[in-house]
């Protein structure tokens, strides 16, 4: 019978990496298997894990790589929380507000949806194929911005999107666009 389950924790924003981190030590410093049922062991909390996906930012006119995190304030956690020593290994590490859910310890995430969440990261070779480039001018050619040129300042193929920067009025606007309304 599986004992462990996928939690997520709130934390503070930008503490993730923090906070992962924090409780990576205390996994690593707790016995390798059960010596006292009602201590915590490193089999009690398998995994702790901050999704984050890679973007591409141009900034004073250079490409830059960037880790994005996908859910910023929180962190998941794979533990087996019914035991009560293992809720306090967790919820007692600094920047944790607590665990997501009704009531005190949370609502368990189906392992499917975490899968989902990994595979939705991960770099694979059927991710979809981005023949726009950062830097490059396009024009929009259809919906409510149709006629405005732009030019690519982010790329998220993940949502298939782009960031344009187009001159309003003599004013530098931000339109996040999706890739099929825009041409070379």
């Amino acid at each position: 019978m599986k004992t462990t389950h996928w939690y997520a924790l709130q934390v503070f924003t930008s503490h993730e990496d923090k906070v992962k981190n924090t409780l990576q030590q205390k996994i690593d410093a707790l016995p390798a298997s059960e010596e006292d049922r009602l201590r915590p062991c490193r089999e009690d909390i398998l995994e702790v894990y901050v999704p984050k996906k890679t973007v591409y930012r141009r900034r004073d006119g250079k490409t830059r790589e960037a880790e994005v995190k996908l859910y910023p304030g929180y962190v998941f956690v794979n533990a087996n929380i019914k035991k009560p020593s293992v809720w306090h290994v967790i919820n007692d590490t600094e920047g944790v507000i607590g665990f997501v859910g009704s009531g005190i310890m949370g609502e368990p995430i189906d392992d499917s949806e975490i899968d989902a969440i990994k595979k939705s990261v991960s770099v694979t070779s059927d991710e979809p194929d981005c023949k726009l480039r950062v830097g490059e001018t396009v024009k929009i050619k259809s919906g409510l911005f149709e006629g405005y040129s732009g030019i690519i300042d982010e790329i998220n193929i993940h949502k298939m999107e782009a960031v344009l920067l187009i001159d309003m009025n003599g004013n530098q606007r931000r339109l996040t666009i999706s890739y099929d309304l825009l041409e070379n």
